[in-house]
């Protein structure tokens, strides 16, 4: 098995020194291949983001149909580069992962080093290894893409993921927000909005129950008994009365092993 695992990550890293030597030559991809990235969930990093949508409005509904159903994303989450963000297209990235920066810096292959995979879960890998080549024909997201099967191999997607059962999930404050105070469970308040690695949906049991919808509460989401994702995206649903207002949020995850998760970001919540 380790002969095996090894072999995998040599063809990855074969993969991208090729496509990074090729670079130049080549023009606009008219396709990719992928390589699955297994981690163990050791990590909680909060990042800001935002929603933008100007890609989705700025084309007529036609054409918005016309990229969709070839896979393109025109609501897509973008990491918030200033320290404030209208509350409407708030959204917290939670990155779980078994890295720091101060680990990586001195690798020679930084976070996709040997040395930071964990062992493969075959079962999961062969349900999104058939997902990807086929795509999700039943998705209406617009996060849902497809893969062409004569596409030449131009670059590789990466598609990280983990196998933790995910057991709790909660937000928090340390101030003031929709009545609520201080250190109270904000979780109602957001909604699942997809994942920056993959929309893939297992239970427990490996079992695959779908993609990721877009809207889901996250009641809903603990309710599947999820692996948990390795950066899922949670959109604030609701502008807080009390905005403009600076916060810290506050995440905490349990996942299965007694594995506790924690971690803080502060924005500044505009109308």
């Amino acid at each position: 098995a380790r002969l095996s695992e090894k072999k995998n990550w040599a063809i990855l890293l074969a993969a991208l020194c090729f496509i990074s030597c090729n670079k130049e030559k080549a023009d606009v991809p008219s396709g990719y291949s992928w390589a699955f990235v297994p981690r163990d969930c050791e990590y909680l990093f909060l990042r800001n983001a935002y929603i933008d949508s100007s890609s989705y409005y700025s084309l007529s509904e036609k054409q918005r149909e016309e990229m969709l159903k070839k896979g393109y994303q025109l609501i897509m989450v973008k990491q918030a580069e200033t320290s404030e963000t209208p509350a409407q297209h708030f959204c917290l990235t939670l990155d779980v992962t078994n890295y720091t920066l101060e680990m990586i810096k001195d690798l020679p292959d930084g976070e996709y080093s040997t040395s930071l995979m964990s062992t493969p879960d075959q079962t999961m890998e062969n349900i999104m290894n058939e997902e990807m080549r086929h795509g999700n024909r039943t998705s209406k997201s617009p996060m849902a893409f497809t893969r062409s099967e004569s596409s030449p191999m131009m670059y590789v997607k990466l598609i990280e993921y983990r196998k933790n059962e995910l057991k709790s999930l909660k937000v928090m404050s340390n101030v003031t927000m929709f009545g609520n105070m201080p250190g109270s469970d904000l979780t109602g308040y957001f909604e699942i909005f997809g994942d920056k690695s993959n929309t893939f949906l297992f239970d427990y049991r490996r079992k695959y129950l779908g993609r990721l919808i877009i809207g889901m509460s996250i009641e809903e989401y603990l309710a599947t008994r999820p692996i948990v994702n390795p950066s899922l995206y949670l959109h604030l649903k609701d502008v807080p009365p009390e905005a403009p207002l600076k916060t810290d949020f506050i995440v905490e995850m349990e996942l299965d092993g007694g594995i506790m998760l924690r971690d803080t970001t502060t924005i500044t919540l505009t109308r």
